[in-house]
Parts: structure tokens; sequence; C-alpha cells
């Protein structure tokens, strides 16, 4: 069934509901995990800010043909997800900070949809820019990168001796999960060393902590952003109606 046929229901409308999101990202290790955290973020939000029972379903990756054109891809995005209720851009900073991801890859490609009289695009946008890139978020809770590969060993042993604070500049924090990976393994004999960073990404979505998560300005903006489209949406009040 395409998600697209779905409408959206304002809160005072019924009682039930559903929320349908699409979600473009720059590839499809960036989809395993952020998908997941995407849904979990948007359940937890609602659930504080909702006394109304909205389903909400998984994420639909939204494919575009790679032009190069930044603003093309997102504009081929936005018609693609046209009946959905909200559409996520993923973009990593790729930078110290997420100022230039913003200027050249995000901002650009939202106001050519908000100003373009197409009524088949989605219009809700919303980014996710991890800095320096989505592997800053993998690695953000220690206790759920150490239990999904399986180790013993401990923070000291496995280099996680960084501040959550300094997950972000990490450089390359997908070479850091490839040598954590290394090291986690390396007194094992090889047919006992089968994770791959590659299938990290989707149990990590599931399993790690959105509060650790919020202490990331990235993500923090994330939250933020998808907040108020569903404040503008009317899927959600101004004000928490729930403890967290």
């Amino acid at each position: 069934m395409r998600p697209g046929i779905f409408s959206m229901v304002k809160l005072g409308e019924m009682n039930h509901t559903t929320l349908v999101i699409g979600f473009y990202a720059e590839g499809p290790t960036d989809i395993r995990f952020l998908s997941k955290v995407i849904l979990r973020t948007t359940e937890q939000i609602i659930l504080n800010r909702s006394s109304s029972v909205i389903s909400v379903l998984e994420p639909f990756p939204i494919e575009v043909d790679k032009t190069g054109d930044r603003v093309q891809e997102i504009l081929q995005a936005a018609t693609k997800a046209a009946g959905y209720n909200i559409l996520i851009i993923h973009a990593d900073a790729d930078d110290k900070t997420d100022k230039k991801a913003f200027k050249e890859r995000i901002n650009p490609g939202f106001q050519s949809v908000q100003q373009d009289e197409n009524e088949e695009f989605c219009k809700n946008l919303v980014a996710i820019v991890p800095v320096q890139m989505t592997e800053a978020w993998m690695v953000a809770d220690k206790e759920a990168l150490k239990e999904e590969l399986g180790t013993q060993k401990n923070n000291q042993e496995l280099g996680l001796t960084f501040p959550l604070k300094q997950v972000e500049k990490i450089a390359d924090p997908k070479s850091k999960i490839q040598e954590i990976i290394r090291i986690a393994f390396k007194d094992l004999p090889a047919r006992r060393r089968k994770v791959q960073i590659s299938s990290l990404y989707s149990p990590l979505g599931q399993q790690v902590s959105l509060d650790i998560l919020e202490q990331l300005p990235s993500y923090l903006k994330f939250k933020t952003n998808l907040t108020n489209a569903l404040i503008k949406l009317n899927y959600i009040s101004l004000k928490t109606t729930k403890p967290r």
C-alpha cells in the first residue's frame, strides 16, 4: 500500500490517526541507523505531548536520481513524498559544525520547495544533520555499542575514553568504530570475528539511548525541529502533557 494514500487527521477530528514520514538519506547505512532513531524520537515526542492515539509508521525511504544538484534532489524527494505528513532530509555535516551543511545542502532545497507552487510536494520538511557524520551518534552511547559488540573489554581498553561532549569532534567516527571493533575481537580466533560495522547500524539505531543523544547539539536541533513540525500539523500540543 502506497503510504501517500494516508491523509493527515487533526487531533480534534479523531482519537486515532496515523503519521507517515518520508526519509531521504545520503546513503543506505544512514537509513538503517537513522530510520530507527527518527521513529523512536517521533514516538517519544508524541507520547509526551499528545493524549490521542497516534500510530507512527517507520519512515519510508525516498530514492531520487543523484544529479549532483542537491536542490533538485530535495525537490524530487518532496515530489515523491506527496501525501506524506513529514519529509525528513538527511545530510552529514562532514565538518566541525552543521553551518556549512545547512547553508549549502539543506536551506537552498528547503527554500525551493516552499517557494514552488507545486501542490504535489510534501512541504513539511525537517533536517537531520549529524556532526560530523551519522557514526558520531552511533558511538555516543558507549554501553549500547559494547553490548552490541558482545565485548567484555572496558572503555579504556577499547579507546572509549572521550567524554560525550567530544563525540561530535571526532573527525572520522566511522574509522573510530572500526578501530573499536578491531580491538574488541583482536584476541579471538578469526572464526569468531563476525561483527562488521555494517551489521551495527540497525541494532544501534534501535538501542542507542535517546537521552544520551539529546546531549548532542545536532540531535537536539533535529528533535526541536521535528517537534515544531508536529505542532504545526496539530499532532501534538505546545506543552508536554506527560512526564518523560
